[in-house]
């Protein structure tokens, strides 16, 4: 097979390849890695080489070549921005040392060249490769045998919805099934939404209702064998519904808290690039690789993804190095981050670019970094909710997690969407503490002939069970926490209602009950979860919580957290169901905290001052009034005497709107 050295081929324009390039060929690398490869994949990558054309002492690597990037993937949306990726932070290394580097303008100038000659240079020569997608294909992969069967199996309760979508995985994944199905080809391309590709080969699944509630029975057809019954039809609807719903109150919500945080986040004005403030403050992180459940499908994936381009001390060198996702020998590991929250910039509303990380290449000149960082995670929870029904699969409950502190005292149940007693306690003095407000509607189970004629929920919902025990050393009572914050309380199970129903319980001072368990069957749940899904809708709502705050719990907050663990806190519920990098979500909570509440005080913190969290309708208030002049309530802070006493204020972007020639005096003055 012929050889072709690389570099030979960036003196001909990528658009000219086309017309020199034939057949299969070995390209040898400026490394001298040699890939096996055809015309049409090296024509593809040549694009990008308009970076090693314009700036030659960037070396041609495999990693600037599809076969490079792919290793054994179908061409993607993904591969494609990596490898416009490579060739851009190839050429800024490259250059780094070299008087005559370019600047981050230049460098970002070629790289939307380059993405606009590839996108025409693609439609111009691709045609050939273009093929199309029609119903034979669904069918022919609907007829292949273990799918099939699945089909049937579910169809007669024999097998569960995820079962059958486990076995289209399968089938699509294995290069050796469906050779020729174009579905299956764009399935492994993931040019397809794979969640929809299932509900259409497969069943339907569970969806759920307006209130988020998991309908019991799930649909088992699919689109294209079609939903054929009154009950399948009738529940298919409520997606629609619930679409319509999150476009109107759920979106108008989503948007107001983010309006408000983005008037907050303004107030980090500045980056300063290539900048290092020096700060010796680190934020400890320990690197937590991908979580799988017990079927080894990935719950969460490994944090060195989204800690992308966020510098940490080398302790073996001393000196800052950058993570990035490939460093898988950071897993475990517990690093000293350089962060915003702790850096030491003397600017009092800019933070510089290495605590930031390496992101910080990615803001525009003059960007407000507060802005732009609160608006990269809005947009994602906006679009989430925008995409309802489009992203709406077949819905299951969030399994319960026990702290590992409370785990001796309760299990998860056979279902794990219930929680039993650990049967190690059965041998103790337990008692079950109750307050009136988690069970205002308990004594209702005298008046019915069967409990069980509503649900569990109706009786009792909590989210802290305590429990006061004896193990015959230590007598103490335990909160245990249950129930999925923002989502789900749980109930009292019908077993424990029962139990309640014939052995009674006891009256406590200060509106609680107790309830004695020397009869309790231990096998029976105590407590159970109701089977509500926790949607996007609940994810805003929770991630508004944790930003919005009360004032009754800031203080608390202020003396139990710090700035690190609430970082930590924000990063794994934001990321639970959004991807937002670590250095955007510093600098969002960054902006929520102040020096001092309590002096009035509402600078952004550093390394020399103090740091509390804030509220942010507080912060809003504390701050520049320009801001609340563009919210609401703009009466309000007219009338309040503060608004004219406290001037010691923080400055906003918004300040020059409301008072211009304070702001800009000396340039309206020329």
């Amino acid at each position: 097979m012929r050889r072709i050295p690389a570099r030979y081929l960036l003196s001909i324009p990528a658009d000219e390849l086309w017309d020199h390039l034939t057949g299969q060929f070995i390209l040898v690398m400026d490394d001298g890695v040699e890939i096996p490869t055809n015309a049409a994949e090296t024509c593809y990558s040549s694009y990008v080489w308009d970076f090693h054309r314009t700036y030659p002492h960037t070396p041609l690597l495999a990693e600037h070549h599809f076969k490079g990037v792919a290793k054994g993937r179908r061409l993607s949306i993904s591969i494609d921005l990596e490898l416009v990726g490579n060739a851009m932070f190839s050429t800024r290394e490259a250059y780094a040392d070299l008087p005559n580097k370019p600047s981050r303008d230049d460098l970002w100038s070629l790289t939307y060249e380059t993405v606009n000659k590839s996108y025409c240079g693609i439609i111009k020569h691709a045609d050939a490769y273009v093929g199309t997608i029609d119903i034979l294909h669904f069918h022919e992969a609907m007829d292949e045998p273990e799918i099939y069967a699945a089909n049937q199996a579910v169809q007669r309760g024999e097998i569960s919805v995820d079962e059958v979508y486990k076995v289209i995985d399968k089938i699509f994944v294995d290069r050796t099934r469906l050779t020729t199905n174009p579905l299956a080809a764009e399935y492994r391309s993931r040019l397809l939404k794979q969640t929809q590709v299932h509900q259409n080969i497969g069943p339907r699944g569970n969806p759920t209702d307006m209130n988020s509630r998991i309908f019991h029975k799930g649909i088992t057809r699919g689109y294209v064998e079609g939903i054929r019954d009154i009950y399948g039809s009738a529940v298919e609807t409520r997606s629609a519904a619930r679409s319509s719903y999150y476009a109107a109150e759920s979106l108008r919500m989503s948007e107001y808290f983010s309006r408000k945080l983005q008037f907050v986040s303004q107030n980090v004005q500045r980056i300063h690039q290539d900048t290092d403030c020096g700060s010796n403050v680190y934020l400890e992180w320990e690197v937590r690789g991908d979580q799988k459940d017990e079927t080894g499908a990935i719950k969460r994936h490994s944090d060195l993804v989204l800690l992308n381009g966020k510098h940490y001390l080398n302790e073996a060198t001393g000196r800052l190095d950058t993570v990035q996702p490939h460093m898988h020998h950071l897993l475990g590991k517990r690093l000293k981050l350089r962060s915003t929250l702790h850096c030491s910039h003397p600017d009092p509303a800019g933070v510089c670019s290495t605590c930031f990380g390496d992101l910080a290449f990615n803001i525009p000149p003059d960007a407000n970094i507060g802005q732009w960082c609160a608006t990269n995670m809005a947009e994602q929870a906006t679009q989430a909710l925008l995409s309802a029904k489009h992203l709406d699969s077949s819905s299951a409950l969030e399994k319960i997690i026990i702290q590992p502190k409370h785990q001796k005292f309760i299990v998860g149940g056979p279902d794990n969407s219930s929680y039993c007693l650990n049967k190690e306690t059965e041998e103790w003095d337990v008692v079950i503490i109750l307050k009136k407000s988690q069970v205002e509607s308990l004594h209702d189970i005298r008046s019915v002939e069967d409990v069980e004629e509503h649900p569990p929920e109706h009786y009792s919902e909590l989210n802290v069970l305590n429990l006061k025990y004896f193990d015959g050393i230590v007598s103490d009572v335990e909160a245990i926490d249950v129930g999925i914050p923002g989502s789900r309380d749980a109930s009292l199970s019908h077993e424990m209602l029962n139990y309640i129903r014939e052995k009674g319980m006891k009256t406590l001072p200060n509106d609680q009950y107790q309830i004695d368990l020397i009869d309790w069957n231990w096998d029976d749940p105590v407590l159970v979860m109701p089977a509500k899904h926790f949607n996007n809708s609940d994810h805003v709502d929770q991630v508004a919580r944790m930003l919005e705050s009360r004032v009754a719990e800031m203080h608390k907050r202020s003396k139990i957290e710090s700035a690190d663990t609430m970082i930590v806190n924000l990063f794994d519920y934001v990321n639970w169901k959004l991807s937002v990098n670590l250095a955007c979500l510093e600098v969002i909570l960054y902006a929520t905290t102040v020096v001092s509440v309590e002096n009035n005080d509402y600078s952004l913190p550093k390394t020399w001052t103090a740091s509390q969290p804030s509220v942010l309708s507080m912060t809003m208030n504390g701050r520049s009034l320009s801001v609340l002049m563009a919210f609401e309530k703009q009466y309000e802070a007219l009338q309040n005497p503060s608004s004219f006493t406290f001037t010691n204020r923080f400055d906003h972007p918004f300040d020059g709107i409301y008072t211009p020639t304070q702001v800009y005096g000396q340039i309206l003055a020329r």
